[in-house]
C-alpha cells in the first residue's frame, strides 16, 4: 500500500489467500523468491507526481508472448495526482529499462531509458528511481562490456548508470557511476541541496562484497577514486535503500553478512555540515534481518521495516532506530 502525505491511499495490492488455503504455500514460495532479489525503493515528488519502477520480462523465445511483471513500486507527491512507472523489459534486444508517465487518467507510451545502441547481449536490470526538481533520476545496472560508445571509460563489468528524465519526458545524458567491480542493485536519492547520491552492491575480484556510495554529477562520469565503501568486505550484502529525513537530508539502510549466515541491518546518515556519511550503526541483528525500508516521523525518528526469521518463517517487523536527524 502507498499513501500520500495526507494519508490518502493511492495504490494498493489486495486479495491475498487465507493462510489456511492450499495456495498459500505457493504464494509464500513466490514471495520468498521475489524477496531474494533486489527490490526498488519508493520516492516522493513534491509536485504531485508518482513514480513507479517495476520489472517486465519475457520468459524466453519459445514463450515470447508471455509476460512476467515483477518488482513494482511507486512514489507520489502530497496531492497524489500524477504517476510515473519505471519498467525493465525483456524483449528482442534483451533486458532494457523504460519509463511511462500516468497523466490525464492514462499511461503514456514507454520511453526507453537504457541506450538503444547497446549490444544485444548486454542486459539492463535492477532499476531504481527518485524524484528530483524537474523530473526523475533513474538508476540501473548495465551488464557492460567495453569497448563502448562513450558511455564509460572506467567500467568493464556490470556497472551502475543513471539518467535524468524531465517532466516533459526529455532524457539527459547517461552517466556512469561505478567502476570495475561487479556492481548491482543500485539505490538512488537526492538530498535537500539537490545533491545526487547512489549506493549499490559491489563485488570485487576476491568475491567479497561491500556497499559502495558516491555522489555523481549528472552528465559527468564518476571516477573510481570518488567511490566510498561504507563497510568492510562482506560475504554478502543486499538491498540498499535511501530514506529522506524531514529536513530533506538522506539516510541509507542495507543488510550485510560476514559469514553468509548471520545478517545484520545497518544504517548511516549524511551530515551536510561535515559533508560526510556517519559511521554505520546496527539497527537490528536478530533474526537475520533483510530487505529494509524506512520512513521518518515528524519528530525526526527513523522507523525501519524489515523481514526477519521467526519460528513461523520470515515475518515483517518495524522498529524505531532513534532520533538521528541533524540540525
Amino acid at each position: 500500500m502507498l499513501c500520500d502525505r495526507k494519508g490518502r491511499v493511492v495504490y494498493t495490492v489486495h486479495h491475498f489467500p487465507d493462510p489456511g488455503d492450499e495456495n498459500w504455500k505457493k504464494l509464500r514460495a513466490a514471495i520468498d523468491r521475489v524477496l531474494s532479489s533486489p527490490v526498488e525503493h519508493r520516492a516522493l515528488k513534491r509536485d504531485g507526481t508518482i513514480y513507479m519502477p517495476a520489472t517486465l520480462q519475457r520468459s524466453g523465445e519459445s514463450q515470447s508472448d508471455r509476460l512476467n511483471e515483477r518488482f513494482a513500486s511507486m512514489t507520489c507527491a502530497p496531492d497524489g495526482k500524477n504517476k510515473w512507472h519505471n519498467v525493465p523489459r525483456h524483449g528482442s534486444r534483451g533486458k532494457k529499462v523504460c519509463l511511462r508517465r500516468f497523466e490525464h487518467n492514462a499511461w503514456s507510451e514507454e520511453l526507453e531509458i537504457s541506450p538503444t545502441d547497446a549490444p544485444q547481449h548486454e542486459k539492463h536490470f535492477d532499476p531504481a528511481i527518485w524524484p528530483c526538481e524537474n523530473g526523475v533520476i533513474v538508476a540501473w545496472s548495465w551488464d557492460f562490456h567495453p569497448p563502448n560508445k562513450g558511455y564509460s571509460v572506467f567500467a568493464e563489468s556490470p556497472t551502475i548508470f543513471i539518467r535524468p528524465v524531465d517532466d516533459n519526458m526529455g532524457m539527459g545524458r547517461i552517466t556512469s557511476v561505478s567502476g570495475k567491480n561487479i556492481d548491482l542493485a543500485p539505490a538512488i536519492g537526492v538530498s535537500r541541496n539537490h545533491q545526487v547520491w547512489s549506493a549499490w552492491d559491489s563485488q570485487s575480484g576476491n568475491r567479497k562484497k561491500q556497499i559502495c556510495i558516491a555522489s555523481p554529477a549528472i552528465g559527468s562520469d564518476l571516477a573510481p577514486d570518488q567511490i566510498q565503501a561504507l563497510d568492510g568486505n562482506m560475504k554478502n550484502v543486499c538491498t540498499p535503500a535511501f530514506v529522506q529525513r524531514p529536513d530533506g537530508g538522506l539516510a541509507l539502510l542495507w543488510s550485510e553478512t560476514k559469514d553468509g549466515k548471520q545478517w545484520m541491518l545497518r544504517e548511516t546518515e549524511f551530515d551536510a555540515v561535515k559533508n560526510q556519511w556517519s559511521q554505520p550503526q546496527v539497527v537490528q541483528s536478530q533474526g537475520n534481518p533483510r530487505f529494509a525500508s524506512g520512513a521518518y516521523d515528524k519528530q525526526g525518528h527513523l522507523w525501519v521495516a524489515y523481514s526477519a526469521e521467526t519460528e513461523r518463517g520470515r515475518e515483517i517487523f518495524a522498529t524505531k532506530a532513534g532520533n538521528l536527524s541533524h540540525p
